[in-house]
């Protein structure tokens, strides 16, 4: 019994110290691994610190160069504006001294307006207005005029503000001529007076002549459809909206600014040569109007090859004007004669007044145009 106690105690004694040797084997096994993962750990964070740093440092250099940027444009503005401040004060004083120099300036603009054919010693309303005031005004009476006569043809148009510029009265002798309404102290009548002298329907000083004139009357250069067009919206913006009225008023800026039209296809536009003082429709013209009589009547002469659809004139023995009478005119019967003025000078003058009471029309007569008919048959002429 006593020998089984001691085998169970050498037993227990072996057992415990197979215990202490398995526990020393699993942690000289363990203690690598844990002390690998704490490298690791250690290797990340001083990666991620390092990285903290690198972008603080990229930020903090952009931060600088931004800031250096700023400084320099802030820097160089400054320069500018010292530069510029220094070159107004200079261009102000070179202007003082120009100023110094010149005589006074004229006192403001002034422009008399007047009622329609009101008796010549109507005083007229007077008003400070600037130039430009009425630019707007003349701008839009010149497109109503050139719609009106041709359509908007440049070279129609073109013609017929030589005869405004021609014909504009230098004085503003109301005495002779009832129908300006509007002067300007120095310079006589105003363009705008002077279209409405020679176009009189569109431009609302008569009434209208027919459907057509109602509609022109209201356009406007911004060339929206006008009250009382006659056709279509589609209709208005494929033939006048898109075409005719934007070039017309661009033909017409140009002309009150004293330029020609640009050419355009099939539009190569000129001065008209002379000085002509009218136009109207030919009598050839089939559905036109027919305003050559009216030019007989006045011992006019047509210029010739104007490639205008309406026909302008010229005064009989004026400069670049045919000496002689016109043979159109005398196709149609009228007969003129030669006498001999006060000055010396010999000029032709109407036999009798009014249209020959026996008139025939000319056979054959020069076809430098085609024509171009309104809506309701009827051209508007002046």
């Amino acid at each position: 019994m006593a020998t089984w106690r001691n085998v169970s105690s050498k037993l227990r004694g072996a057992a415990a110290i197979g215990a202490i040797l398995v526990a020393v084997a699993v942690g000289a096994s363990v203690t690598p691994f844990l002390v690998s993962c704490e490298d690791t750990a250690e290797t990340a964070r001083v990666e991620r610190e390092q990285e903290r740093q690198e972008a603080k440092a990229k930020r903090e250099k952009t931060r600088a160069e931004f800031r250096q940027r700023w400084e320099q444009r802030e820097r160089d503005q400054e320069e500018r504006w010292a530069q510029l401040q220094e070159e107004g004060e200079r261009q102000r004083a070179e202007l003082e001294n120009v100023l110094a120099s010149e005589t006074p300036l004229k006192r403001v603009r002034r422009v008399r307006r007047f009622r329609w054919e009101s008796p010549a010693e109507t005083r007229g309303r007077i008003w400070n207005v600037p130039e430009e005031e009425t630019e707007g005004a003349l701008l839009t009476a010149l497109l109503r005029v050139c719609i009106a006569e041709a359509d908007g043809r440049p070279q129609d148009c073109t013609g017929i503000w030589q005869v405004i510029k021609g014909n504009r009265r230098r004085a503003c002798d109301r005495g002779m001529i009832r129908r300006i309404t509007e002067c300007v102290d120095g310079e006589g009548e105003t363009y705008l007076s002077a279209l409405k002298r020679h176009q009189r329907h569109v431009l609302g000083m008569m009434k209208f002549r027919n459907k057509r004139a109602v509609w022109i009357s209201k356009l406007m250069p911004d060339c929206e459809m006008p009250e009382g067009y006659l056709k279509s919206e589609n209709h208005w913006d494929a033939h006048y909206g898109s075409k005719a009225c934007p070039q017309a008023v661009a033909d017409a800026r140009r002309l009150i600014a004293g330029k020609l039209p640009e050419s355009r296809p099939g539009h190569r536009v000129k001065w008209l040569p002379g000085r002509p003082v009218t136009w109207g429709g030919r009598c050839e013209t089939k559905g036109g109007a027919c305003d050559d009589h009216t030019a007989c009547q006045r011992v006019l002469a047509r210029i010739p090859d104007t490639n205008t659809l309406n026909a302008f004139w010229c005064r009989v023995g004026s400069e670049r004007c045919r000496p002689d009478p016109e043979p159109i005119c005398l196709a149609m019967g009228y007969q003129y004669e030669q006498i001999e003025r006060d000055d010396g000078r010999m000029v032709w003058r109407l036999k009798t007044k009014g249209r020959p009471s026996t008139q025939t029309e000319p056979e054959s007569l020069p076809e430098e145009t085609a024509s171009i008919v309104s809506e309701e048959g009827e051209d508007e002429n002046s």
